[in-house]
């Protein structure tokens, strides 16, 4: 594993703070079986390459390595590394939401018109738009990891696997696949919302979840994939929503990848129940 990692010269791209000349050792320390040292690795890793959302020359480089990480089925904290990979393929996942769908030509048109209104973010609207195409090179990684032995590992797969709408015709089948036997709530919940961002949902991948007897967090996932499309919404999705809008259900939990998913549910709840009272404070 690793084996390219000393043919970059890292010295030659930079990250938030210079030349990346510290990198190569912080993703062998991610890589590696000290639990501890990984963590740490990860950490710094993610203030070097993804600093206040910002995505550098060395982001780019480093994510073929990030992606070698992941894949690897006895690395330790792989969630970490999927998370990190998401970040930089698309900046903060809570801002992206209420987006239609994840394509390269989407983010390369982001790109042209960030550039044309700011010339001097050329460098970085670049990198954004090569950290995206870097990124989805590792659809198959993450489309194998659906059906990990660990949770939240799986969670975390599909989350990945719901930005990259390109290669839909591989994960879908994939999602749709273990979302049909999955028994943990969170898993299942990411899994539906996937779906959802990659165009496919239907009332028979969501099945029961909406009923009542299941957590809050499974309900609102599932409602909220059905009711983001007007072809796919149902009566039974929107009272749902109605009545976690109604019940100020808690937020949505740090560990769950999708955050801001409870602001979006109440944004769904008011477009498909127009009689809702505004939040006080809105």
């Amino acid at each position: 594993m690793l084996d390219d990692l000393d043919k970059v010269d890292w010295n030659a791209v930079e990250h938030a703070y210079g030349p990346a000349g510290n990198i190569p050792a912080l993703i062998r320390s991610a890589a590696g079986n000290d639990a501890v040292a990984s963590k740490k690795a990860w950490d710094e890793l993610w203030y070097y390459l993804f600093h206040q959302g910002t995505r550098f020359t060395a982001s780019v480089a480093a994510i073929p390595f990030l992606l070698e990480i992941v894949g690897h089925p006895r690395t330790l904290r792989r969630r970490d590394g999927i998370m990190l990979l998401v970040h930089l393929a698309i900046g903060y996942p809570e801002s992206a939401l209420g987006s239609e769908g994840y394509t390269e030509a989407f983010i390369a048109q982001q790109t042209s018109e960030w550039i044309a209104s700011t010339p001097e973010a050329t460098e970085v609207a670049q990198c954004e738009l090569h950290c995206y195409r870097a990124v989805s090179r590792g659809v198959p990684i993450f489309v194998s990891r659906l059906n990990a032995r660990s949770s939240p590992i799986r969670t975390r797969a599909a989350f990945a696997c719901a930005w990259f709408f390109d290669h839909a015709s591989m994960s879908v089948p994939a999602i749709r696949k273990q979302v049909a036997r999955e028994t943990n709530d969170a898993s299942r919940a990411s899994m539906l919302l996937a779906l959802s961002y990659l165009n496919a949902i239907t009332e028979a991948d969501v099945g029961d979840a909406l009923a009542a007897q299941h957590p809050p967090l499974l309900r609102r996932a599932a409602a909220v994939a059905l009711a983001r499309h007007d072809e796919t919404t149902t009566d039974a999705a929107a009272a749902v929503l109605a009545e976690d809008y109604r019940a100020r259900s808690r937020p949505t939990p740090g560990w769950f990848p999708w955050q801001g998913l409870d602001r979006y549910a109440d944004d769904c709840a008011v477009a498909r129940n127009p009689s809702l009272p505004p939040r006080s404070g809105a």
